[in-house]
């Protein structure tokens, strides 16, 4: 054994390993960004839900009210100057909103998953 081949040995495997660690960080970078925006988009998602059902409870609280203190039939046509109808019309764009939220939710975490599993074969093929 030469004393001169052990020493050059690591030093020739330096950048290798460099490039690996290098790639790693990426990668991990990568993942970090990606949970961050799913937890963005799960809060934005959460606060949306938690709204719509805040207005849902006013809506019933309204048609309770409504039909209480003036024994109206509520399931007729309703004007579009009534807060009814400006309330349903509220509730309905909100249930649109929730309904986006969550396919954005949803189409992150497949975006990520479909990265996570592509890194790790990528990085399984590298090393094999």
């Amino acid at each position: 054994m030469d004393l001169t081949t052990e020493s050059a040995n690591p030093i020739v495997r330096l950048p290798v390993g460099t490039e690996a660690i290098k790639s790693f960080l990426l990668a991990v970078e990568s993942i970090i960004q990606q949970q961050a925006e799913e937890h963005n988009q799960q809060r934005k998602s959460d606060k949306l839900e938690k709204r719509l059902h805040k207005e849902l409870i006013s809506l019933t609280e309204m048609e309770k009210w409504k039909y209480s203190n003036f024994r109206c039939q509520l399931h007729g046509p309703l004007s579009h100057k009534q807060p009814l109808s400006v309330k349903h019309a509220k509730i309905e764009a909100l249930k649109k909103r929730v309904d986006m939220e969550k396919a954005k939710h949803l189409n992150s975490d497949q975006v990520f998953q479909a990265i996570h599993s592509y890194n790790r074969r990528a990085r399984k093929t590298k090393f094999d």
